[in-house]
Order: C-alpha cells, then structure tokens, then sequence
C-alpha cells in the first residue's frame, strides 16, 4: 500500500528564486510527524505545496507529490479541491483568516459540513458542529453557534476552526504554527487539544520550537534554506541529533536567534549546505556541494560527514 502522501524531489521556486529543493517525506496512514526550521527555512512553503496551494508566482519546477499514489500535482483543481478538507485538512497560522466575518460559527459548519457530504441535512449539520464544539472545550455551545468570529477570542476562535477541520474526519491535517501568538500554558493546552482530536488522522506539526514536538510526533524533519537536512524518529534525532542545523537548534532551544534560516537572495543558489558557514562541523566541500540523502542511525541526513 502507498504512503498516505509521499513528496519525492520536490523543487519549488519563482522566476528567479529557487525556494525548496530536492525534498522527500513520507507520511503513512495515522503517522504524526513534526516538521522544524526557523523564519524563511521553507516549512510553511512545503505545507502550501502539500495541499496544493502554492501562491501565485510560485510553481512546482521538480518532483511529484503522491496522495494515496495518485499524483496530486497531475490532478485537476477540481479534484484536488474534492480531496481537500475530507483528505487533506490545513490548520493555518492566523486562525481568523480561515473564518468568514460575516457569516456565523453555526452557518460557516453546516455550509463545510454538507458542501463535504459529511451530512445529510441541516439539522444534521447542526448537530454534528453542536457536537464537536463539545469536543474542543465549549460548554455553552449554543451562544457559540450563534456567534460571529469578531465577537470569539483569540483561543476561542481556534478552537472553532480546530473543529471545522476535524468534523471532516481528514486524512491527513498539516497544523502550520498553529499554537503562535499564545502564551505558554494556553499553548500547551492547545497543542493537547489538537492531538486529542487528530487521533485517527495524520498529522504534520510545523513549528520553530524544536523542544514542543518531545513526546508529541514520532517522526521528525528538520528544515534549513529549504531542504530537510534531517528526518526520522523525533526521540532518536533530538537524543542524537546528526546535523549541525540540528544540533543547534537544540542547543539553542528558541532557533529565532543567530542561527536562523538566512534567505538566499537571487543571485545565490544551493550549490552547496546553506548552514555551512555557521557549521562546528564544516568541511571544504560543504559551501560548493549539497551532500546527497544518507541514511544514518535510522534516519536520513544531508551531512558530508557520513
């Protein structure tokens, strides 16, 4: 059987910039997989890719993305946007960009619910979206249907989209930092909330917090100028961690700081490891060559040390 969804030598840029390269990942059937980089490393970008909405100018130039083996690149927009919600859900970063200001909570959940076939009727609707406002957190679910998203708060707001992605039951939720902006413990709360719910789904978790993805996903990819310099089992790359960008972030542990993805500019391009220059580790072909995929300790590392 096919991975649940497969990208292999995924190429991403504009006219002139080449903004990922040569990606793989793998993501199976109930799988939670963390994916971390700092601004700029191409996390959100690989997200967009996956659920086939890159943003204009933006274009696949290398590589295919498989969903459940189909090429989803190959597919036309229509059956993409079939797929999309019942099989791949998006949890965006600012959750008030993905609620309608005008219409409210109740209209917005039996509208997805039955344009998905996910209901029979308006009734049923209803108390499908009365039942997984319960299962994200609200007591007094009726005043949440009748709210408009301007009059819910931050946290109330994402947990109304949490569950407008979830009563789909999709297949596979790319979560793009979805718990920024909260303090810690309304994050902590939120990212529980989110695994509570995404059990029976896939999950991709972008953050740029290395240290939240301990205990949460089993795999993990690490990102930096746009390719995956690591993946694998979470506990074994953050007991061990194989890459330089890795092992700094970890040292680190808020990677916003000085060793954050620096962008390329248009007259850069990946000939070589873009964290060379900041690598403990740097050999001399590290800044003229991009070291090919090895595997190394049960995990894949773009590194010319191994």
């Amino acid at each position: 059987m096919p991975p649940l969804l497969q990208v292999k030598n995924l190429s991403v840029a504009t006219k002139n910039r080449l903004i990922l390269q040569d990606l793989s990942l793998e993501i199976e059937e109930g799988e939670t997989w963390g994916l971390v980089g700092s601004s700029g490393a191409g996390k959100s970008m690989l997200a967009r890719s996956m659920a086939g909405l890159l943003p204009r100018g933006i274009s696949v130039k290398n590589g295919h993305i498989f969903y459940r083996g189909t090429d989803w690149l190959k597919m036309k927009e229509s059956d993409r946007r079939r797929i999309r919600g019942r099989g791949i859900g998006f949890l965006v970063q600012n959750t008030a960009s993905g609620l309608d200001p005008v219409y409210t909570v109740e209209q917005q959940m039996v509208e997805t619910l039955l344009a998905n076939d996910c209901a029979d009727s308006k009734e049923g609707a209803i108390d499908i979206s009365a039942d997984w406002l319960g299962k994200v957190g609200f007591n007094r679910v009726q005043r949440i249907l009748s709210s408009y998203p301007h009059s819910l708060s931050g946290g109330m707001a994402q947990r109304v989209y949490l569950a407008i992605v979830f009563m789909l039951k999709p297949k596979l939720v790319i979560a793009d930092e979805f718990s920024t902006g909260l303090d810690s413990t309304s994050e902590k709360e939120m990212l529980g909330l989110l695994f509570q719910v995404a059990k029976g789904s896939s999950l991709l978790m972008i953050t740029h917090n290395i240290l939240l993805l301990e205990g949460l996903t089993e795999k993990l990819a690490v990102m930096n100028g746009g390719v995956i310099v690591e993946a694998g089992p979470t506990e074994r790359i953050l007991e061990n961690p194989l890459h330089g960008y890795s092992q700094a972030l970890l040292q680190a542990g808020d990677p916003c700081g000085s060793i954050g993805a620096r962008g390329l500019s248009t007259s850069e391009s990946f000939c070589g490891c873009v964290f060379s220059k900041r690598c403990a580790h740097s050999q001399e072909n590290c800044a003229s060559q991009l070291p090919e995929v090895r595997e190394v300790d049960g995990r894949k590392v773009r590194c010319h040390r191994y």
